[in-house]
């Protein structure tokens, strides 16, 4: 019962349940899981997270980063996004000769194996950010990522370098998309 209380505070988050759980499990005292279950969990597990994010190599935390210009819960095909990643630059080879989509996928995977990206449904074809890590990478981001959807009218940030936009009347917003350090826009 407090176990699944645990779970249910951790909005299903598998880098918040992996950190939570090794402290369980190395402390099976019905207490302490109680003193857990009370506790501010999802607030510790974006700390663990963000501890988690700065482990991450440099190139590989940019990648994750530009994943901010997508929507919350919008599938994304590793193929499409890691050729994203090689056209922005963010892609390097170390060893000459090495195809960087290669290098790209192995970024992926990385994202993957840390659980920033996890699959939908089990496909290995289709991806998803979960919700707790979108709030992350959106702050990592910070104006570099912008995205514009669902009827926005706003403002752009001055210093965005990609946009993101969609389900937005593009003859009310086109006049503002001419940003100077812009690199990429998706419409």
């Amino acid at each position: 019962m407090v176990g699944a209380e645990i779970a249910k505070k951790l909005k299903r988050s598998p880098l918040a349940a992996r950190t939570v759980g090794r402290q369980l499990c190395i402390r099976p005292n019905i207490e302490f899981w109680r003193n857990t279950r009370d506790r501010d969990l999802l607030d510790e597990a974006m700390r663990a997270m963000w501890w988690s994010y700065q482990h991450l190599d440099e190139q590989v935390r940019r990648c994750f980063s530009y994943c901010s210009i997508f929507p919350r819960r919008r599938w994304l095909d590793p193929e499409y996004l890691v050729r994203l990643w090689v056209a922005e630059g963010f892609v390097t080879s170390r060893n000459t000769g090495e195809e960087l989509e290669a290098v790209g996928r192995g970024y992926f995977d990385e994202l993957v194996s840390a659980s920033f990206l996890k699959p939908v449904d089990g496909d290995k074809e289709r991806y998803t950010i979960h919700d707790l890590l979108h709030d992350l990478v959106s702050k990592v981001a910070g104006s570099d990522c912008f995205r514009a959807d669902n009827g926005w009218e706003g403002e752009f940030p001055q210093d965005v370098l990609h946009l993101w936009v969609k389900n937005c009347k593009l003859d009310l917003i086109s006049h503002k998309i001419s940003v100077p350090g812009l690199t990429n826009k998706q419409l």
